[in-house]
């Protein structure tokens, strides 16, 4: 039986949690909490419980949790917006509670200190790879099984809602999918996060291309799946010059590491024309030395006045994208188009047969 998991604080970001909450591994959701002023309680969200689909309501208020109803509480990275003074005294809160404690590397150093004085305490970041440390190899190894890459303009583009779409379909259709995630959580999901050495200054950038090679090799040999689904952080090309997203560097790297078979292309809600799917794909192909194969707009916009502030806030859409087959754009994360594309796609190369 699955533990039940408290999730503090909650917010729309992770609406993966209860998007895909049957490929949740080891938990599933007890109680969703957020702060007071946030807009969310009370909401109702449908999530998987015992098999069944069950609604948990949205609580800004920790007297309402009932300690022997959860096993473990994840506290999220959205404890970074919080006031330090009020993010401490919750946290403690919880500490008292005595449950497992869940985080991930993502979260502001005074908390993650409070947390790691419990002798219950789990870093989601970790993998395997970061336990049995890997060495930089001057030899690229092939991938021999088909690899299918998430890429994306900017942040909040709903790229891991994306990756795990595409690993459900295809799980769906009898296909064993190996995935590594954008998010620093992916470990609920039984994937793997890109390990804390990618973006450490401790290795150099081409060390950084082998050990990310490496990685994807080792998943192959021990996981033996058919497919592989990578998702890359941040964007492939500056938004500003504030919002640079790392210049795209993390999405060279990764294509450095491995060719990918199959492209999709997250972009955050607008209306695009010919001109500029064209030029996204002129871009990858020189940039990054991989070819677009769809593209997947997402129902989060960035607020414009926003631009010149030192995080980016969006707004989100619900209007309408026309499907584009010349370019063949998606709109909804839970497309099977999406999945049939890409098995379409796939087996169009002996070398990589999947069927």
């Amino acid at each position: 039986m699955k533990q039940k998991l408290a999730v503090f604080p909650y917010d729309s970001e992770l609406s993966c949690l209860w998007k895909y909450s049957d490929l949740l591994q080891e938990y599933e959701i007890g109680c969703l909490i957020v702060p007071r002023g946030w807009g969310l309680t009370d909401q109702e969200i449908p999530v998987l419980s015992n098999g069944q689909m069950v609604s948990v309501k949205v609580q800004d208020e920790f007297s309402r949790i009932e300690s022997n109803s959860i096993d473990a509480i994840w506290i999220t990275e959205g404890i970074n917006r919080m006031d330090r003074n009020i993010a401490i005294k919750m946290v403690d809160v919880l500490l008292d509670m005595k449950k497992k404690i869940l985080y991930t590397s993502t979260i502001c150093d005074e908390v993650k200190d409070i947390i790691l004085r419990s002798n219950m305490s789990l870093n989601l970041s970790e993998t395997n790879g970061d336990k049995n440390e890997l060495s930089p190899s001057t030899y690229q190894y092939p991938i021999d099984v088909p690899v299918i890459m998430v890429l994306s303009t900017s942040i909040m583009t709903e790229k891991f809602e994306v990756q795990l779409s595409i690993r459900k379909r295809l799980q769906e259709k009898g296909y064993k999918v190996a995935h590594v995630g954008t998010k620093s959580f992916c470990n609920l999901f039984g994937s793997h996060p890109i390990p804390d050495w990618f973006f450490d200054r401790k290795y150099t950038e081409a060390e950084k291309i082998s050990l990310f090679n490496i990685l994807l090799k080792n998943i192959e040999k021990e996981e033996k799946p058919d497919a592989i689904v990578v998702g890359v952080p941040e964007g492939i090309i500056p938004l500003t010059k504030k919002h640079h997203f790392n210049y795209g560097v993390y999405a060279f790297e990764i294509c450095c590491a491995v060719a990918p078979d199959y492209v999709i292309l997250a972009l955050p809600y607008g209306e695009y024309n010919d001109e500029f799917y064209e030029e996204m794909k002129i871009l990858c192909q020189y940039r990054l030395n991989t070819r677009l194969d769809s593209f997947y707009v997402s129902s989060y916009q960035p607020i414009s006045n926003s631009f010149t502030k030192p995080s980016l806030e969006f707004t989100q859409s619900n209007g309408v994208i026309t499907y584009d087959a010349k370019y063949t754009v998606f709109r909804d994360t839970d497309d099977r188009l999406l999945a049939e594309h890409i098995i379409k796609k796939l087996t169009m190369y002996d070398e990589y047969q999947i069927m």
